[in-house]
């Protein structure tokens, strides 16, 4: 009897010793479910090309590049005089468009006048006292004998009517005389220049009449310089740099660069900018009832972090990967980006985004 326990007390031992063995010796697998006992192939996190053929239409709109109406802020209370453009007239930057005028007013010009006269008389009062007073601490310094208390106290009163000459404060005057100016120049005529090349368009046509601050003069845009926007991206990538084709219609098509997008594929509501090559006829984009689209049929990603596609899980709408650190593998969690292949094998790979760094070790499935 107590043979036959030894036996089996043996017999336990060996497997207990055969077990631990197995955890020391081999890695552990971590799946879905339970570990498989098979030995674990590895992929490293490296910087590659990533490339996807995805045709797809994005409704977009073009813009010019500047597409401004330009205000009446500076001539508020002027009258329009003259006009020296016509509508689709092409301007360059500096050139003047129109000159607006003040309506003379003699109760107006008078009080300006008297306001300088003011400013200027009291000004000549308080110099010629100010230099009355340095007189006469000058005086009062020279009837003293050199080096005595009533030559000391002379030479201080002296200093204080000296400093307070120079602190004469003429900025009554300078103002009243800039209102007195301005008020001349807006009389003989003040000149709208054009703030960058382009084209006129909507022309104010309001002439003898003031203007308010907020009064368009005209429509000024750049009718050779534009861009389209699209927006809702979803499933369908861009990044700066890419070339794309811009449908105008069901014939036309123009092609560009993208300037402007999300970084990761896929963002949803990401706006993408694309600048038109130059010659395309960007008044047919923007001034066109029909919306553009951007055609993409190929995004190509260049020197991204990537990963072979087998090596990415995902599990309800999260991404995630088995990260190998010292041994054993742990679940980590990623963002991917582009979904797409290896251009020069067309092995498939993926795109990440955050969560890996380079070097990293990552379970193949």
């Amino acid at each position: 009897m107590c043979r036959r326990k030894t036996i089996c007390a043996l017999l336990i031992l060996l497997l207990l010793t055969g077990c631990a063995k197995t955890q020391k010796g081999e890695t552990q697998l971590l799946t879905d479910a339970a570990a498989p006992e098979h030995t674990v192939s590895l992929a490293q996190v490296q910087y590659g090309d990533v490339r996807k053929d995805a045709p797809g239409f994005v409704n977009a709109q073009a813009f010019y590049e500047r597409d401004e109406q330009l205000t009446c802020e500076r001539f508020a209370g002027l009258v329009l005089n003259e006009c020296y453009v016509n509508q689709g007239d092409r301007v360059e930057e500096g050139q003047i468009l129109a000159k607006f005028v003040r309506l003379p007013d003699e109760t107006e010009q008078g009080s300006l006048e008297q306001t300088l006269q003011a400013a200027k008389l009291g000004f000549e009062s308080e110099s010629a006292k100010a230099l009355g007073a340095v007189a006469e601490a000058q005086a009062a310094l020279d009837a003293t004998a050199a080096g005595t208390a009533a030559a000391r106290t002379a030479q201080l009163r002296l200093e204080r009517a000296q400093t307070a000459a120079e602190k004469l404060d003429d900025s009554e005057v300078r103002r009243a005389q800039a209102a007195l100016d301005r008020y001349n120049a807006q009389i003989a005529g003040v000149e709208y220049a054009a703030p960058f090349a382009g084209t006129v368009d909507q022309i104010m046509r309001i002439n003898g009449q003031a203007v308010s601050a907020d009064s368009v003069f005209c429509r000024l845009y750049t009718e050779d310089a534009g861009y389209v926007v699209a927006f809702g991206v979803n499933e369908v990538g861009y990044h700066v740099g890419a070339r794309v084709r811009i449908r105008i219609s069901n014939e036309d098509f123009c092609e560009g660069t993208v300037l402007s997008s999300a970084e990761a594929y896929g963002v949803v509501n990401a706006a993408v900018i694309v600048r038109p090559d130059p010659g395309v006829n960007l008044t047919e984009l923007v001034e066109s009832r029909v919306s553009p689209t951007i055609v993409v049929s190929r995004v190509l990603l260049s020197n991204v972090l990537r990963l072979p596609k087998s090596s990415v899980r995902n599990e309800e709408g999260r991404y995630y990967v088995y990260l190998s650190e010292d041994g054993q593998l742990h679940r980590r969690d990623v963002q991917i980006g582009l979904d797409g292949i290896d251009p020069a094998t067309g092995a498939g790979y993926v795109q990440i985004v955050d969560g890996l760094n380079e070097g990293d070790m990552v379970q193949l499935r």
